[in-house]
């Protein structure tokens, strides 16, 4: 009967010492997690209210406490609520609609919030841009902007008091205590491998070595933050914002253009995750290399991308005639001599009659490569557009441990076609473009090969107005008297009642006390239009006005393609008020125009 070493079961022993160490402390890392793990909000009974946290945040505490992509397309419908940015939904597609940053004061803007406008007017930085265009092309830039914004919705959170980390000052001293066991455990068994093999006692240095090593790297782990957790009052904002959602999946099929009706509460809807037609077309993550949007020419459109990756792309015109001239040798040789080659080679002789047609095959790719090649030298040109995407293809190795870029893929558009294949960029160009550069690069049309490259300066980003506010807003507006929206709400005092034009064509209606705007009204035309028409047109008509609804707490009169929306900005107004707003409203337009601001 065979016997195992004793080296071996040494060996095993020390082995499962360190593996039982390092284990034990996974299982501990485990359970603090397990503990730790913020609960699944549910809906506050009655429902909820609303309140005063941004909807990021609001997304925030009901998705467990983790920032979705839900809350940054919330954080940007909140902004065009706000009158920062504009949406425009040119047609019936939601997926058309286009983004543009307003001159508008950015005082009072938190930090996330300025980050999702920094980047929507760095895209926009030449105007308009396409909504789907805001993914990065750069999967880098993609990873910090997000971590940034992650760390600064977690600090609004938790200067709130709503969110904390989520290993606390306990949780960290218990872990670090097994830690020190656990580095113990290693320790140990290094001083037993180091003594079993060298025959000696030295082995503690090795071993306090190995313990001092395993017990910084683990009280490491500890320390990283593995993201938050609850407090009692963010249970009960999670409660509360829960209770909101159940009530906001009215919203689930509206576009983003829809905010210009709906305003804050289509941006918590789809912070909230309710409001999936408007998310399906706000995305800030990492784009597709294969479709990409282009503004160059003046107009976003979809451009897709070939990647060549095979045979002659990419390389250099000495190595192109290099491979032509040895296949178009070898193939004269095949036709010339297949009997003699063929048994120098060791080819079965059945094979023999076929050796010169390989070789005359072998022949025309040659002398196809080399007249291609030398065509291709003559005939560099110069294409000027703007870079879609930038990509590392291939690296080199000059010794076998170190990789260097070697060369990159340059996808350019120069407004042609819809369609178009990426050129093959040298290394040495280094970091000589971005995505979004308009570039003037020469180029080997056949090899796809780059030679030269010229950057033009980027334009300035979108530059927030001057401090003292807004600029004036020249989008259609109506408005009503203010002592006519007064008498029809039945207010007791009508010099009180005040109209502010705001952004996006919109009008309030305030009191002096500085509450919340008793009636908004505001004109759409186009998208906007159809969306507030299609909301309110489900409700009564108003009886002797044609074109005219009351639906809730909002109403809604049309003319030709522009609808003059209305809406309760606070307490809930009445439906006759409404309706004797909205003839207010049907009696001052003509038919098919409306007043300018």
């Amino acid at each position: 009967m065979s016997t195992v070493p004793e080296q071996w079961v040494a060996a095993l022993t020390e082995l499962g010492i360190v593996a039982g160490s390092l284990a034990g402390f996974a299982v501990a890392f485990g359970l603090a997690l397990l503990v730790t793990r913020p609960p699944a909000p549910r809906p506050a009974p009655g429902g909820g209210e609303p309140g005063t946290e941004p909807p990021a945040v609001a997304g925030f505490v009901v998705s467990g406490w983790r920032v979705t992509g839900d809350a940054v397309a919330g954080t940007l419908l909140d902004l065009a609520a706000r009158g920062q940015v504009e949406l425009r939904q040119p047609g019936a597609d939601p997926a058309r609609t286009a983004v543009a940053v307003l001159p508008a004061d950015r005082r009072g803007l938190l930090p996330y919030e300025r980050r999702v406008l920094d980047r929507i007017g760095e895209v926009a930085a030449g105007g308009p841009a396409a909504l789907l265009a805001l993914p990065f092309r750069d999967r880098r830039e993609s990873r910090v902007w997000w971590r940034r914004l992650r760390r600064e919705v977690a600090a609004d959170a938790r200067a709130r008091g709503l969110s904390r980390r989520r290993f606390g000052l306990g949780v960290r001293s218990a872990l670090t205590v097994v830690a020190a066991f656990a580095a113990i455990g290693v320790g140990h068994a290094v001083i037993r491998y180091v003594e079993r093999t060298s025959g000696t006692d030295g082995g503690a240095e090795a071993g306090i070595t190995a313990l001092v090593a395993a017990f910084v790297g683990l009280t490491v782990l500890t320390r990283r933050d593995v993201g938050e957790r609850d407090t009692e009052a963010g249970r009960a904002a999670a409660a509360r914002w829960s209770a909101v959602r159940e009530s906001s999946r009215a919203f689930a099929q509206l576009p983003p253009a829809a905010v210009a009706v709906h305003q804050r509460r289509l941006a918590y809807a789809a912070a909230l995750g309710v409001a999936r037609s408007t998310t399906q077309v706000i995305d800030f993550g990492m784009s597709s290399r294969r479709r990409v949007w282009s503004s160059y020419g003046g107009s976003w459109r979809l451009v897709r991308v070939h990647y060549p990756r095979r045979g002659r792309y990419g390389l250099k015109t000495r190595t192109l005639l290099g491979r032509g001239c040895f296949a178009l040798a070898a193939g004269i040789a095949l036709v010339v001599a297949p009997t003699q080659l063929g048994y120098v080679a060791g080819v079965s002789p059945g094979w023999l009659p076929a050796l010169p047609g390989a070789g005359a095959l072998l022949a025309v790719i040659g002398t196809h490569t080399v007249l291609r090649t030398l065509v291709d030298t003559f005939t560099a040109r110069t294409v000027t557009g703007q870079v879609l995407w930038r990509q590392l293809w291939r690296t080199h190795s000059p010794t076998s441990q170190n990789r260097h870029p070697y060369l990159y893929h340059l996808a350019v558009d120069d407004g042609r076609s819809e369609r178009t294949t990426a050129w093959v960029l040298p290394a040495y160009f280094g970091d000589g473009c971005r995505p979004g550069d308009t570039v003037t690069v020469t180029v080997r049309p056949w090899s796809r090969r780059v030679l030269d490259l010229h950057r033009e300066p980027r334009p300035e980003p979108a530059a927030p107005a001057a401090a003292t506010g807004p600029a004036p807003d020249r989008r259609l507006r109506f408005a009503l008297d203010a002592r006519d929206v007064a008498a029809a709400l039945g207010l007791p005092d009508p010099a009180r009642l005040t109209a502010v034009p705001g952004a996006s064509g919109v009008t309030e209606y305030v009191t002096g006390d500085g509450a919340r705007p008793l009636l908004v009204i505001q004109v759409a035309t186009g998208a906007f239009a159809d969306v507030g028409w299609r909301v309110a047109s489900r409700g009564t008509p108003v009886a002797g006005t044609p074109d005219a609804y009351v639906n809730a707490d909002r109403a809604a009169v049309r003319r030709g393609d522009t609808t003059v929306l209305l809406r309760a900005g606070g307490p809930a107004i009445a439906p006759q008020a409404l309706a004797g707003l909205a003839r207010l409203v049907a009696a001052q337009l003509e038919p098919h125009t409306v007043r300018t601001a």
